[in-house]
């Protein structure tokens, strides 16, 4: 996973900027980020990945069982009171590589960067703002642990 945070101490006109990139790029609204990611993305191989053509948008090309993808989480609709945003970060929760297409950390540090960039620009703070790659064992919750 791919995390952006902002940090909570950020002045309210920060925090409702961020809220409303977030409940955009969540609602599948995430087509302008990825183009003005472009100009600020270092590689080559970065700048020339399409717009990843699915509701929750992203990352890559639109055949996942021959292109790497990145894609933005969803956001879940409110339930029983619940708000919008269970959250405050942004998130591209899946992150896929094929056998001939993998991603290089390389690459997702180069998108992590340029991410913050466009990010701050509209935030319209520059010292603010963290992004991070998250590991997670997908077998953690399934029993796969012999005690």
């Amino acid at each position: 996973m791919i995390r952006f945070l902002i940090d909570p101490a950020a002045p309210s006109e920060y925090m409702d900027r961020w809220t409303k990139i977030k409940q955009k790029i969540e609602n599948g609204d995430n087509e302008w980020f990825v183009n003005e990611l472009h100009a600020h993305c270092n590689l080559s191989s970065n700048r020339n990945l399409p717009y990843l053509d699915r509701c929750e948008g992203g990352i890559g090309n639109n055949n996942n069982l021959l292109y790497k993808q990145l894609r933005f989480k969803q956001h879940e609709p409110s339930r029983e009171g619940i708000p919008f945003a269970l959250d405050n970060d942004i998130c591209i929760d899946q992150i896929y590589s094929t056998a001939a297409d993998k991603w290089t950390y390389e690459e997702l540090d180069d998108l992590i960067a340029a991410m913050i960039k466009v990010l701050e620009y509209h935030v319209q703070e520059t010292r603010c703002i963290l992004g991070r790659i998250e590991l997670q064992n997908s077998n953690s919750y399934q029993g796969a642990y012999n005690y």
